[in-house]
């Protein structure tokens, strides 16, 4: 079993992404701290680089959930 330690980060799918980039900054404080193509990154406080990712798609909906573990150890016995 791999040992998870946390939560790093979620990746969103968006429509429209300065719509939802206005919401999350806004709405829920989150710093606007990088762009990479159509991909916004967000950070809360803390040590983290960021904790929200946006993608711009036609779809809405989890593009994917990225977890912390023990050692890279762990992958290799997963």
């Amino acid at each position: 079993m791999v040992k998870v330690i946390k939560l790093a980060h979620v990746g969103l799918n968006a429509v429209d992404l300065s719509k939802q980039a206005e919401f999350y900054n806004d709405k829920w404080g989150l710093e606007p701290i990088d762009e990479f193509g159509r991909e916004l990154f967000f950070r809360a406080e803390g040590p983290a680089h960021h904790v929200l990712t946006l993608h711009e798609t036609g779809n809405p909906g989890l593009h994917h959930v990225a977890l912390e573990v023990a050692s890279p150890d762990e992958l290799d016995r997963a």
